[in-house]
């Protein structure tokens, strides 16, 4: 690392000059240390341009002003009493720059976190706690573009929470706040000792009842039966400081750290509900009259410290918010540098810990005596198969993302958007992955270098994708055609598609990490329209996945443009079909005419919801192949006549809906989500038209009317609503939009199955031939569990089949797959 002088950062403005002292709770010895932590922020390429050592120093100059006590001085009074001197002297600043990859690093979101002491200075003589600076950072720019954002800070002055105060002041004012949120109140009095003091509990974390024993040694020996061990709660007791409460900004301590007691054996030897009673006992004691009692005693006993020896203390910091903080370049993974205290081996986290799947995890870190950690991982490895919290993480090198260019240059101009791309509904991403095999012949070719020139090079033909969408009048969508490129990642896993196990049903593995997330990059106005991930796998093999914003394209226009993409990969010079713009063509008529009753945008039934946002959602796919759909067929009148999007459609809205146990008079919806190419004829639109063409009726009824009715009620529902498709239909909804705002789809009580058997995305070979399997990464679209899809497949056999995928909550799942598993003998579609 080079790493430059540590400077003196001070408030960006002139502050007051004055004494202001420490509560009785900030001003106890067990608070007289310095606690580290440290951020792992990824590049950006949104960032591009501001230099986070910049970004960072100026953001914190300016929240000093707000938090001036912050950049004074700690200086000791009559009995040892803690006060700052506000004197405007700074904080240490430190900037740096190491020659390494986060990927490089190999940073996981869990302690021990690789170089430390490298990423965060220790400058001699800084940390001690009296007329030192109270924080110090440092910043590191590392050479992949992220950088990391580490500190330091004095516990006497704040804790966890007050720190976050802090540093969402920065975030927020990194991101151009003029000032903070929230505006910091001092009050330190509010949690000083009353008058006399009065200490009315046992305060057995200050009062060593077994003093000389400890709870390791240099020769690990292990405990004796006798011994006395000691849990410690450290709690948060904002919420229980009230008449009067503590006021909102209020950063100083407000914590209490009681403890319980216990023998080695009773402790061990005794069921957990033993142990589970005893902390529960301990975090009881959390009010308004301990902590005063905890305030009282420090001013009469000369401010101890907490007792160590033989104590285990795990601090939940998963509520704090550090890790949603932002400064410009996204949420970063961080955490204490340290599992625990100087000199004090019994303290450790519980940090929060979101895994590749979007799932919630805690991650526990502390210290242990090297033999001792060894015998708690067999336990952990025994009982839980817990190894690392990263267990099922693939660990793919993942380069850092780049704005991919078109490799011409293009007109710089503004397209409008039509009315049917300029719905609210359309405002979001939509993710898809293919796996492809190795191919013998296309050895010596790098999927990587394959797939970035042919893309650059269709960009030149589809230059409206390598721009920006923005705003006019009335929130009017149109893209800029800057050139300025759509996101393109490179990435390396060690991992075969063998060893993915790789069906062609969702969930898909490891979608995280074969699409990363671009921290900011899904935005709909000022961002990239697309994304692309392309992961090269040990096998030869690779993954091609992509992220496209629904407003510039349905999937009939990507499946166009990743036609482009292949035909190129594969030697052409220009797509065979060139992109089509127009899209005035399906623009609001002038003026605008609603003609029909567009139920989709209207919530006939506000406030009924078909499931709590609680419930756990999973996805899953069915298989369908003749012999189903010749059952399905079996239930409906004889004679029939109907797709097998429409007879699916209506079999899981009735299955559905039946699996959710809904009331019986609820209203139920069914969106059909329609390609309307074919009925658009005088004028047709153009081949090559590769906007939105998409319009979604929708049917209504009750769940009882649905469940109670044969299956031929529903399909009923489901045709009338698919002959609704016309021009006319398409040319309303246009009006529609231009007349009332462009409103969103009602989601709640929807369900909505998108038939893309036809799109084609599955068919495009880049030289590798066809993708093995593949298809949305999502089960639906974001916040709304109600939309899947039905895709192709094709088996070992040749045979073709439609697997249908979507999101119930996890007990709707269950008897869905029941119910299908009784009907067609359907499990899993492997």
């Amino acid at each position: 690392i080079h790493r430059r002088e540590p400077e003196l950062l001070r408030p960006a403005k002139p502050t007051p000059h004055e004494f202001k002292y420490l509560s009785d709770i900030d001003d106890q010895d067990g608070l007289r240390y310095f606690v580290r932590g440290i951020y792992f922020c990824r590049h950006n390429p949104l960032m591009q341009g501001k230099d986070p050592v910049k970004v960072m120093r100026e953001a914190m100059a300016k929240a000093l002003v707000f938090y001036y006590p912050m950049a004074g001085r700690l200086r000791e009074g009559p009995n040892r009493k803690l006060m700052v001197e506000c004197n405007g002297e700074g904080v240490l600043f430190t900037e740096a720059d190491a020659q390494v990859t986060l990927q490089q690093l190999g940073v996981a979101p869990y302690l021990p976190y690789p170089y430390t002491d490298e990423f965060l200075f220790n400058v001699p003589g800084s940390s001690e706690i009296l007329n030192c600076p109270l924080l110090m950072f440092q910043v590191t720019r590392l050479k992949c573009g992220g950088f990391t954002f580490a500190f330091k800070f004095n516990h006497t002055m704040c804790d966890g929470l007050g720190l976050f105060q802090f540093y969402s002041a920065v975030s927020e004012i990194a991101r151009g706040a003029d000032a903070p949120s929230i505006l910091p109140v001092w009050e330190r009095h509010l949690l000083d000792s009353i008058d006399p003091p009065k200490v009315t509990h046992q305060h057995l974390e200050y009062v060593d009842t077994a003093p000389g024993v400890v709870d390791h040694s240099s020769e690990e020996k292990l405990l004796p039966p006798n011994q006395e061990v000691r849990p410690m709660c450290t709690l948060n007791a904002r919420h229980k400081l009230f008449n009067p409460p503590l006021p909102r900004g209020y950063y100083g301590n407000a914590i209490v750290c009681p403890v319980a007691l216990a023998t080695a054996s009773d402790l061990t030897r005794n069921p957990l509900g033993y142990a589970l009673e005893l902390v529960k006992k301990v975090k009881a004691q959390c009010y308004r009259d301990y902590f005063s009692s905890v305030a009282s005693l420090m001013v009469t006993t000369g401010r101890p410290a907490h007792v160590s020896a033989r104590t285990f203390d795990l601090s939940d910091i998963t509520h704090v918010g550090f890790w949603e903080l932002d400064y410009g370049w996204g949420k970063a993974a961080c955490g204490p540098a340290d599992a625990g205290c100087p000199e004090f081996f019994g303290c450790g986290y519980l940090v929060p810990f979101t895994n590749q799947k979007g799932e919630k995890r805690i991650v526990a870190s502390f210290s242990l005596p090297a033999l001792a950690m060894e015998r708690l991982s067999r336990e952990l490895k025994t009982m839980f198969d817990i190894d690392q919290p990263t267990a099922g993480h693939l660990g793919s090198e993942i380069r850092e993302p780049e704005l991919l260019r078109p490799a011409e240059p293009t007109p710089h101009e503004f397209k409008h958007l039509s009315d049917i791309d300029d719905q609210e509904g359309m405002r979001y991403f939509v993710r898809a992955i293919y796996f492809y095999r190795h191919n013998p012949s296309m050895q010596g070719k790098d999927p990587v270098k394959v797939m970035r020139e042919a893309i650059a090079k269709a960009l030149v033909f589809y230059y409206p994708m390598a721009g920006r969408l923005r705003e006019g009048p009335n929130r009017k969508l149109m893209v800029e055609c800057t050139g300025e490129g759509v996101l393109f990642t490179e990435a390396d896993a060690q991992v075969t598609l063998e060893e993915l196990g790789v069906t062609l049903q969702l969930p898909y593995p490891y979608t995280d990490e074969f699409l990363f997330n671009v921290p900011g990059s899904t935005e709909i106005l000022n961002c990239p329209l697309l994304m692309f991930q392309v992961t090269r796998l040990k096998c030869g093999g690779f993954t091609f996945a992509f992220n496209f914003n629904h407003a510039i394209c349905d999937g009939v226009g990507m499946s166009q443009f990743c036609s482009a993409v292949s035909e190129i990969a594969c030697g052409a010079d220009a797509p065979s079909i060139l992109p089509v713009w127009e899209r005035h063509l399906l623009d609001s008529i002038d003026p605008p005419k609603v003609t029909h009753q567009h139920l989709e945008y209207v919530d006939t039934a506000p406030g009924e919801v078909d499931h709590s946002s609680e419930e756990k959602l999973v996805d899953r796919s069915f298989l369908f192949g003749p012999k189903e759909l010749s059952t399905l067929r079996g239930l409906v009148p004889p004679g029939e006549k109907c797709t097998s999007f429409e007879l699916l459609s209506a079999y899981f809205w009735k299955c559905r809906t039946i699996a959710l146990q809904l009331p019986p008079d609820q209203e139920v919806r069914l969106m059909c989500t329609l390609n309307a190419r074919h009925k658009l004829f005088n004028p047709p639109l153009p081949r090559g038209y590769y906007g939105n063409a998409i319009v979604c009726p929708v049917a209504l009824t009750t769940a009882s009317d649905l469940t109670r009715n044969p299956l031929g009620y529903a399909l009923e529902l489901v045709k009338k609503t698919k002959a609704q498709l016309s021009r006319d239909y398409l040319s309303s909804v246009a009006s529609l939009m231009v007349t009332t705002g462009r409103p969103c789809y009602v989601l709640a009580r929807t369900f909505e199955l998108s038939d893309i058997t036809h799109v084609g995305l599955s068919e495009w070979d880049y030289g590798w031939g066809k993708a093995v399997c593949g298809g949305p990464a999502d089960a639906g679209c974001p916040e709304f569990f109600g939309c899947g899809y039905l895709v192709p497949f094709t088996n070992q056999k040749g045979e073709k089949r439609i697997v249908a995928s979507f999101s119930l909550p996890a007990l709707a799942m269950e008897r869905l797959s029941r119910e299908l598993k009784t009907m067609f003998d359907i499990d899993q579609p492997t």
